[in-house]
């Protein structure tokens, strides 16, 4: 499903890393989001609003995306009747070969958590489209001055590379989208990006942070994995 968009849907830009232009491409992820939306394969298990699940002991239930939290209270400021889109991104630096200088591909997916789990959880349904190819930081060694400006450099070009990918989300998500869904209705959306799935060095970038510091709290780099809670 991912080739229906086509090859047109890719577009590309250069971002400044290590004194040298660095091409990243990406697709505009609203045109992601409006054709998850738009799957008639999907039409079934798509979920419009928040809601309350218990157990058998009426306990309240949040493993569902449309459960939790985060929905009920970014529903509250929504307008009334407006759907909202949970927007799901993931990445992770992916090691292609050994030779040619340890070469490595950054890639970037995107989802909605209107999609049930159930679909997103299986690959081949193709609920999770790919976003970008980040650009690659170069491989930097010691410790010196100019790594620690290349470094500098390469946190900048990530983040500036990001915010144009996500730059068309803006609008939407402050003042609302029409978006065409597969059960025939087109109703007012509000896209907000509530998640990003990433290992630990993946959330350092970026959060741009040191590699040893938590992105969730306060605690120090020796007290990662204690049991005490931070702020």
């Amino acid at each position: 499903m991912d080739s229906t968009l086509g090859r047109s849907s890719w577009h590309s830009s250069k971002v400044e890393l290590g004194g040298k232009k660095t091409a990243y491409f990406y697709r505009d992820p609203m045109l992601c989001i409006r054709h998850l939306l738009g799957q008639p394969a999907y039409k079934y298990d798509v979920v419009y609003a928040q809601t309350v699940e218990q157990n058998d002991v009426r306990e309240r239930n949040s493993r569902k995306m449309n459960t939790a939290d985060w929905w009920w209270e970014t529903q509250e400021i929504l307008p009334e009747g407006a759907t909202d889109l949970p927007i799901i991104c993931a990445s992770d630096g992916t090691h292609v070969t050994n030779y040619s200088r340890d070469k490595k591909a950054w890639p970037a997916y995107i989802t909605i958590g209107n999609i049930k789990e159930t679909i997103c959880n299986k690959p081949s349904n193709g609920a999770i489209l790919q976003l970008a190819l980040l650009p690659m930081p170069p491989k930097l060694g010691r410790e010196t001055v100019q790594c620690k400006s290349l470094r500098r450099e390469s946190q900048c070009a990530f983040h500036q590379a990001l915010q144009y990918i996500l730059l068309s989300l803006l609008n939407p998500s402050d003042n609302g989208s029409m978006i065409d869904f597969s059960d025939g209705h087109q109703r007012l959306c509000f896209p907000i990006l509530c998640a990003w799935i990433a290992d630990q060095e993946m959330h350092s970038t970026l959060h741009n942070i040191q590699s040893q510091a938590c992105p969730k709290s306060e605690v120090s780099r020796n007290g990662l994995g204690d049991l005490q809670e931070y702020p």
